[in-house]
């Protein structure tokens, strides 16, 4: 309740680490199956931001190398 009183509601709390390290536990995952196919150079990955916007989430994954997958009526 301390950190919605401070900062009101809706409040996103995220765990910097845990970002990074399932972003990292991901890349490892596609970049092991990569080595099995001869005709993919680099293991690429782009986080749907449709799925969750919060603008700390994707300074943290852009930092890590991530893309960005978006959508827009324009």
């Amino acid at each position: 309740m301390e950190l919605a009183e401070r900062f009101g509601t809706p409040l996103i709390v995220t765990d910097e680490a845990r970002v990074r390290e399932n972003f990292r536990a991901y890349k490892e995952a596609f970049s092991a199956f990569k080595e099995e196919v001869a005709d993919v150079e680099d293991v690429e990955i782009y986080y749907a931001v449709k799925a969750n916007w919060s603008l700390a989430i994707l300074r943290i994954l852009a930092t890590e190398g991530s893309g960005a997958d978006v959508v827009s009526d324009f």
